[in-house]
């Protein structure tokens, strides 16, 4: 196998250890996907990275993060609440029954409400994440 072309490299991960470029192989006009990187398990794999590194072919393109879909953000609001939902159950933050109770509910509840949100209304793209509240113990 000869590649007798290369276009478009873009590092994959953010890692930046694997390139994904187009190639053309032998006398084939057909563009093919390639993802070079040095742990390839052929000579030529590694070889057409350490081209790519040496900007043979041209710069290569940043990591780019995919953006997250509605069903995405959705799935990861809906992961979120059933990680908490130990705090709504009432005898957890009752003094009168539990010993010791949470003491900081609200702060759950409040946290709940941002990320019910986007179970309810899933939007598309990157969410910043309220950082969920570290439960505060108190003794009745």
């Amino acid at each position: 196998m000869k590649i007798t072309n290369v276009q478009n490299p873009k590092y994959l991960f953010p890692d930046n250890n694997k390139i994904l470029c187009q190639i053309k192989i032998d006398n084939n006009e057909t563009w093919q996907d390639y993802l070079a990187s040095d742990d390839d398990d052929e000579v030529h794999g590694k070889e057409l990275h350490a081209a790519l590194l040496a900007g043979t072919y041209g710069k290569i393109a940043s990591y780019v993060a995919p953006i997250p879909t509605a069903d995405e953000n959705k799935q990861t609001a809906i992961q979120l609440l059933q990680d908490t939902d130990w705090t709504q159950i009432s005898s957890v933050s009752d003094p009168a029954v539990s010993n010791p109770y949470l003491a900081n509910k609200l702060a759950f509840d409040q946290y709940r409400n941002f990320v019910r949100q986007y179970a309810v209304y899933p939007v598309e793209g990157n969410i910043t994440w309220t950082t969920v509240p570290t439960a505060n113990w108190a003794k009745a």
